[in-house]
């Protein structure tokens, strides 16, 4: 029974070669197969955990396959099928006119292969497995349109990124190995000598696949690729990885006292996404930041020792997430593809049912209450509340809540007002096989946040009650970003914020062109070409009219005589 889903989703992507028009209803046979399964984990025990004989044996560490059907891997391994199963609906209407769609629709069930072998692995080898699945697969399917070089340059970043954060995930599994007698995860946290060393590894890995702060560029470049994709991508499968292997590692992660910094990294990470997404006008982008934000929320969760939480809001933020991607490729395919939301005013009139659609995953994601975000966000920032984080981690998660409201009121306010310059565009209601899976992950959104509220309930251990001034902080923020956006005509764009921080100029442009300079110049400027030159007589010569244009009085330049004075003395105290 614990190889029903694995196996089920192998024999999808081997039979799609054949009838691949059938590929939904494949799909749903691992779907419905899961569904009873956590019913009876929900309803008996709490884990199912299956180990074979081992396979390998590397340095006297035996490597089993050994797969853990807990509550956390059944239940995400569910949702994640949920939303998949909708996505290929989308694709098989959205890329009709795709000259591959039986290709495409292949990679995206293994893709899911991959991911649901990353969410019942029970060792670093399994996981690993599907964690470079994961990878290799993001990189064809955002390159699927091979002749796009912005598709092509996007798939290289995130294969970048994603092969830095890997190194990490190398040395963590390279410690396991030399240090415990199994490479399970449980026996990782008892046995491991390297824990601190291993949490750095671990936490290179999740910020790499999960984009955090300084590790993130290469997630709004993935929207270069097809919409389906960046809907399976962005909503419960690759991006969630490092957040899923840190949830895994909490009991690791605690032991090494290395919490606070994951708390930190969240929160620094949700406060820049949403900053950006703020004044971002391609409707794609605004959505890949919000999932930056939201993935930075979630490795908060973890940070503040709320593991369950986190996997919690993980689950929540896939319904939302997926619906708004598959409202945006909606909009976009309607508005000839034109990803500008200015142009975007026409789809409330024309295209009613994507507009309620797009509202839904909208007012979802800002945490509206009664919506799936309310209640997973809402927990999170509670139970911060009550910790022992920093005050400038939980103000930062408090600062980007509001502003999720505010971007997510932007982009309801720009589909739904007619305030461009241009005509409107003529568009069209979807035919009602796209229109499906976009209501069924509308009430994913609507329903799953209560639906999953008393599994939470009971595997979270209870706290005192927040008085109700602090409970309702978070509706509050969220009310006044809305109402400022609303109230606000115009919004002068700030460079900084646009240019998301300048992380892309000066990571991709100043500093490659720098090293690509310095390059150039080693095997050029060799002897007589120019580095004798250089350090004998023009170098000399430049350097003494340099100082005499720096300490000469006629240029009046006394505050260099000062800093000269201030720097002696402070060498001659320290010298005393």
């Amino acid at each position: 029974m614990s190889l029903l889903i694995i196996l089920s989703v192998t024999l999808t992507s081997i039979l799609m070669m054949i009838q691949p028009s059938k590929t939904t209803n494949k799909l749903m046979t691992p779907m419905i197969l899961s569904t009873p399964l956590i019913l009876t984990i929900m309803n008996s025990i709490k884990s199912l955990n299956m180990t074979q004989p081992k396979w390998a044996e590397v340095m006297f560490t035996e490597l089993p396959i050994n797969i853990n059907l807990d509550m956390q891997s059944i239940t995400f391994s569910l949702v994640a099928l949920f939303i998949t199963t909708n996505i290929i609906t989308f694709s098989c209407y959205y890329m009709k006119n795709d000259s591959d769609k039986k290709t495409f629709k292949t990679m995206l069930v293994i893709f899911l292969m991959f991911m649901l072998i990353l969410l019942t692995a029970n060792n670093m080898v399994q996981i690993f497995i599907g964690w470079e699945g994961v990878g290799m697969m993001s990189f064809l399917l955002i390159s699927w349109w091979t002749t796009r070089n912005l598709a092509n340059a996007a798939a290289m970043q995130a294969i970048i990124y994603n092969r830095t954060g890997d190194m990490g995930l190398i040395v963590a599994a390279a410690l396991t190995i030399t240090s415990s007698p199994s490479m399970n995860f449980q026996h990782m946290t008892l046995h491991n000598t390297n824990s601190v060393i291993m949490s750095v590894g671990l936490l290179l890995a999740a910020a790499g696949k999960s984009a955090q702060l300084g590790m993130h560029p290469w997630l709004p470049a993935a929207m270069e690729g097809p919409t389906p994709v960046s809907a399976l991508l962005h909503s419960s499968t690759m991006v969630v990885a490092g957040v899923y292997l840190m949830m895994r590692m909490a009991p690791l992660l605690t032991k090494t006292h290395f919490l606070p910094n994951l708390a930190l990294l969240g929160a620094c990470t949700a406060l820049f996404a949403s900053t950006t997404a703020l004044y971002q006008n391609d409707i794609k982008k605004v959505i890949a930041y919000s999932t930056t934000s939201q993935l930075g929320l979630m490795m908060f969760s973890i940070g503040v020792g709320q593991p369950l939480l986190a996997l919690y809001h993980m689950m929540t933020h896939g319904f939302f997430k997926a619906l708004l991607f598959m409202c945006a490729g909606s909009a976009i395919h309607n508005n000839k593809d034109d990803q500008d939301t200015r142009t975007s005013n026409n789809m409330k009139m024309e295209s009613p049912i994507s507009t309620a659609c797009m509202m839904t995953g909208s007012l979802a994601l800002m945490g509206t209450p009664f919506l799936a975000g309310f209640y997973s966000k809402d927990l999170i920032i509670e139970f911060a509340s009550k910790s022992s984080t920093n005050t400038l981690s939980l103000t930062m998660i408090i600062t980007a809540t509001a502003l999720t409201a505010a971007y997510s009121t932007r982009l309801i306010k720009a589909i739904t007002e007619n305030t461009a310059n241009n005509t409107p565009t003529k568009m069209k209601e979807e035919p009602t096989n796209l229109l499906i899976p976009l209501i069924a992950l509308s009430t994913g959104a609507m329903m799953s946040g209560w639906a999953m509220i008393n599994f939470m309930a009971e595997n979270t251990q209870e706290e005192q009650p927040l008085p109700s001034s602090l409970k309702i902080l978070t509706l509050i923020v969220s009310l006044a970003a809305m109402n400022m956006i609303m109230n606000f005509n115009t919004v002068n764009t700030s460079t900084f914020l646009n240019t998301a921080w300048f992380f892309n100029s000066l990571n991709h442009t100043k500093n490659t062109k720098t090293v690509m300079k310095n390059m150039l110049k080693g095997p050029t400027m060799t002897g007589d070409q120019g580095w004798l030159e250089v350090n004998g007589p023009t170098g000399i010569t430049k350097n003494l009219n340099l100082a005499g244009r720096k300490t000469t009085v006629k240029t009046t330049k006394m505050k260099t005589h000062l800093k000269t004075l201030l720097l002696s003395m402070t060498i001659l105290l320290i010298m005393m």
